[in-house]
C-alpha cells in the first residue's frame, strides 16, 4: 500500500524532497526522490494513513508552489504553526490522492506545516517598503530574511539588511547573515565573551564554528575546539584556533583543562547537547558560560548540576528564528559597528567549503 502510494506521490509531486513512513514506530526510508525544483517555502505534510487494520504517518516535504491555492498568505499565516488543511487544500488532497491505483483506499488527515528553507539572502535593493529611508534602490546589501532565501526576489525588514562589506563578494556575503548573527549574540552579548577569556566550541569546522573561532580570535580570546578529523582540526587552526581536539581521538574535556592549565574554559558554545552537556558542565571555570545553539545529539542528558552553584556558572542558550523583528535589528546594528570593520580589513572572513548550482540544491543539503 506504501509502495503505491509513494509512487502515485512521486508521479504527481515532481518536487518532492524527502519521504519517510513510520508505522508502527519503525520508520523506514525510500531512496532520495528526485528534487527537480525548489521553492524558498517547503511545506510538511503529515498524513495518517489507516488501510484496513493498518495505521501509519507519512511525512512528505513539498515545495510551496505545488499545492495550488496556497499563496504568500498560507505561508505568512502557517510559517510557524501547524494546522489542519483549509477547502480548497482539501480538495486538491481529495483529487490527487484519489488517484491512488488499483483501488487501494486510504482515509487520509493531513496537517501542513511550513519550513523555511534558508533565512539568508545577498544582492541589491530593487524595491523599497513604504517608509524606508535608510537603503536606496541598487544598493549591495546582505541580510536576515524570516524565510524564503533560495528565491529570487524577497523582502527583508529595512533593520535586519547590512550593506556588503567592501571587499567581499556576493558568494562571500551569503556566508555572513546566518553565522554572523548567530554568534554575534550568543558569544558576545549572551555569553558576555570578553577579551582575555578562553572559548572551547563544538564543531569548529561548521559554519558557525569557524565564525566563533575567526571572531574570539580578533576580540583577544583564547580558542579551543572540537572537530572530527585531522584535516577539519588543520582547517580550525588556519582561521585561528589555538587547540583543536580531535574528538575520536582524544577526550575533549582532559584535553581542554590541561590546554588550560586546570582552570578550564570562561564559555563553551556548545551545538551537541546530550552526553556533551556533563562534560561542558566539567570544562567551565569559575564564572564560566555554558552557551547551547542546537541539540544534534539530542537535548536530555543525566547532568551532575552541583557545579552550576559551586563555580556559579550560567547556562543560557537562543534559537535566532522568534527574536522580533527590533531584536534582529540591533543586532545587525552591533555587527555593522564591531564586526564589518573586521570583515572589511579581512581579519576574519567567511569560509567557502564549497558552491552548487541551485538546481543542485540536494546535494548541497546533503553534505550540510
Amino acid at each position: 500500500v506504501v509502495k503505491l502510494l509513494l509512487d502515485q506521490l512521486t508521479e504527481t509531486w515532481k518536487p518532492v524532497a524527502d519521504v519517510k513512513f513510520q508505522i508502527h514506530g519503525r520508520e523506514t526510508r525510500p531512496q532520495m526522490l528526485q528534487v527537480a525544483a525548489w521553492n524558498e517555502v517547503v511545506i510538511q505534510l503529515t498524513f495518517d494513513i489507516k488501510v484496513g487494520d493498518s495505521r501509519g504517518l507519512l511525512h512528505l516535504c513539498v515545495p510551496a508552489s505545488v499545492i495550488e491555492g496556497t499563496g504568500a498568505s498560507f505561508v505568512q499565516s502557517w510559517q510557524h504553526a501547524q494546522r489542519t488543511p483549509n477547502a480548497t487544500e482539501q480538495r486538491w488532497l481529495t483529487e490527487t490522492l484519489g488517484r491512488v491505483p488499483l483501488g487501494v483506499s486510504a482515509s487520509i488527515e493531513a496537517h501542513f506545516r511550513a519550513r523555511d528553507l534558508l533565512q539568508l539572502k545577498p544582492g541589491e535593493v530593487v524595491a523599497l517598503g513604504e517608509g524606508v529611508t535608510r537603503w536606496r534602490l541598487g544598493d549591495p546589501v546582505c541580510g536576515l530574511c524570516n524565510g524564503g532565501g533560495y528565491a529570487e526576489f524577497v523582502a527583508i525588514p529595512e533593520g535586519q539588511v547590512l550593506t556588503i562589506p567592501k571587499g567581499l563578494t556576493l558568494l562571500q556575503a551569503a556566508a555572513l547573515p546566518e553565522n554572523f548573527f548567530t554568534v554575534w549574540t550568543n558569544v558576545f552579548e549572551r555569553g558576555g565573551l570578553k577579551a582575555g577569556e578562553s572559548l572551547l566550541v563544538h564543531g569548529g569546522s561548521s559554519g558557525i564554528g569557524l565564525t566563533a573561532i575567526q571572531l574570539a580570535k580578533a576580540f583577544g580570546c583564547q580558542v579551543i575546539c572540537t572537530v572530527g578529523s585531522a584535516d577539519k582540526a588543520q582547517a580550525c587552526v588556519r582561521v585561528g584556533a589555538d587547540h583543536a581536539i580531535v574528538y575520536r581521538d582524544e577526550d575533549f574535556l582532559s584535553a581542554t583543562l590541561k590546554a588550560t592549565e586546570g582552570k578550564g574554559v570562561n564559555m563553551v558554545l556548545d551545538m551537541v547537547g546530550a552526553e556533551y552537556m556533563a562534560k561542558n558542565v566539567a570544562c567551565l571555570a569559575v564564572e564560566g558560560r555554558l552557551v547551547q545553539i542546537a541539540f544534534l545529539h539530542g537535548s536530555q542528558a543525566t547532568v551532575d548540576w552541583l557545579p552550576l552553584m559551586v563555580k556559579r556558572l550560567t547556562f543560557t542558550g537562543s534559537t535566532l528564528r522568534p527574536r522580533s523583528a527590533s531584536d534582529k535589528a540591533a543586532m545587525a546594528q552591533a555587527l555593522w559597528h564591531q564586526v564589518w570593520p573586521l570583515l572589511e580589513a579581512q581579519k576574519c572572513m567567511p569560509v567557502i567549503h564549497q558552491v552548487f548550482d541551485l538546481a543542485q540544491a540536494d546535494q548541497a543539503h546533503t553534505l550540510m
